[in-house]
């Protein structure tokens, strides 16, 4: 089997500060641990629980969301249809017609007798003051602040929660790459096309997971254990999809995502699709694609393109695209709109979204949640959805050779720098 599945080997991509090896055993005193474990559902199960020490949930059934016309009112279906609790964790709440719909409907779940929860990250809805928020939500609502930016913290600000999830009645899970804001929601025909991302609604008894990962944050802005859990509805099974949840909590420097990610690329039997909003790696990832690549594997990755909502993001990316060097990898810029989907589709059957991005901060420094699943229907439909975006994108010729202009150069100095919190 192609390198280690210690979670040591993959969870936080080296750099500096990593340390040394101190010791390092003789390959000839390795005992052998026979033929590599085959492409397949069964064998990449296995290679993910046993780096992960996470365990799948069967008997789920999961729906892919496109865009946030689809995800937005799905979601506001559900929250319409509560009865017993709603929780919700969301990095993106910007002031706009989107985040009206939300607060507008969590208030009137409250005022019906639903339990609600909302946890909203410091800095992501940092649009919206405590005032506005008391405002629309009232008494009805339980709200808190995750993290909250404050000047003593000093550089631990940068950990922020990156999570987009819901819970209903502990029966239905919601999560992706969709926020509240114009750019996913527009309301002006007048306005800029709308944010190309995926969203997924999961049923079935991996919502223990999500809940698991709500009460985790919970529990750190309140500072207090989670009560009632054994309360809890056991969900019912909804389907076939085996479903490992996924959850990152990075101000330790560690992550389980960076961890999954590396391992599904270095044990990809065919194919490796990659759909990321910012695509920032170092020369360790760069290595694991191009030799995913080299021994057969279809390495694609689909990138934004001109419309990129941040430019530093793009003069990374740029830096980052060189690193492939001369390997048989295809990539792609995606033209029409922003690209913010969060997706991956390997081999024929696993499949794997969530809020995590192919980038340092979702491998370093942002809490993430990300569902790795077993799902046959679900790869196809996300294989099916790479290759329409691919019809909207411009291939980028490897290997890459960055623009040589000054404002390029400029950009690629300074992204460098700010490389650890892209």
């Amino acid at each position: 089997m192609p390198g280690s599945l210690s979670p040591n080997a993959h969870a936080v991509p080296p750099d500096k500060h990593s340390g040394q090896v101190i010791t390092r055993q003789r390959p000839e005193l390795l005992p052998d641990c026979g033929e590599p474990t085959g492409p397949g559902s069964n064998g990449l199960r296995r290679v993910m629980q046993c780096a992960l020490g996470i365990p799948y949930y069967g008997g789920n059934r999961i729906r892919r969301l496109l865009n946030g016309d689809q995800a937005i009112p799905a979601i506001y279906d559900a929250i319409d249809a509560a009865e017993h609790s709603i929780d919700m964790a969301q990095f993106v709440l910007w002031k706009s017609a989107a985040a009206d719909g939300l607060l507008d409907r969590l208030r009137a779940a409250g005022e019906r007798g639903v339990r609600v929860r909302l946890l909203l990250d410091g800095f992501g809805s940092y649009p919206f003051k405590d005032r506005d928020i008391r405002d629309r939500i009232g008494g009805s609502a339980t709200v808190q602040r995750f993290r909250p930016l404050r000047l003593r913290r000093g550089f631990r600000n940068l950990n922020r929660s990156h999570r987009r999830m819901l819970v209903v009645d502990h029966a239905v899970a919601f999560t992706g790459g969709i926020g509240f804001g114009e750019e996913w929601f527009p309301q002006d025909d007048d306005q800029a096309t709308p944010w190309r991302d995926s969203h997924f609604e999961l049923r079935g008894p991996g919502i223990d997971g999500f809940y698991g990962a709500f009460s985790e944050h919970w529990a750190e802005a309140l500072d207090r254990p989670v009560a009632g859990l054994n309360r809890m509805p056991a969900p019912e099974p909804a389907g076939d999809a085996e479903v490992q949840i996924i959850r990152a909590d990075t101000s330790m420097k560690w992550s389980d995502v960076a961890t999954a990610f590396r391992t599904l690329l270095q044990h990809a039997g065919s194919r490796f699709w990659l759909t990321t909003a910012y695509f920032t790696i170092d020369t360790s990832t760069a290595r694991l694609l191009r030799d995913a690549a080299h021994r057969g594997v279809d390495v694609r990755v689909l990138i934004p393109g001109r419309h990129v909502d941040k430019w530093v993001e793009w003069f990374s990316m740029q830096e980052s695209l060189a690193l492939l060097e001369d390997a048989p990898i295809r990539a792609y810029r995606y033209q029409p709109a922003m690209l913010h989907a969060k997706t991956l589709v390997v081999d024929d059957d696993i499949a794997a979204f969530g809020s995590a991005n192919f980038n340092f901060r979702s491998f370093r420094q942002d809490d993430e949640i990300l569902v790795n699943c077993v799902d046959p229907a679900l790869n196809r439909t996300l294989a099916e959805d790479f290759r329409n975006d691919l019809e909207a994108a411009e291939e980028v010729p490897l290997p890459y050779t960055a623009p040589r202009g000054l404002r390029a150069r400029l950009g690629r100095f300074a992204s460098r720098h700010a490389r650890p919190h892209l």
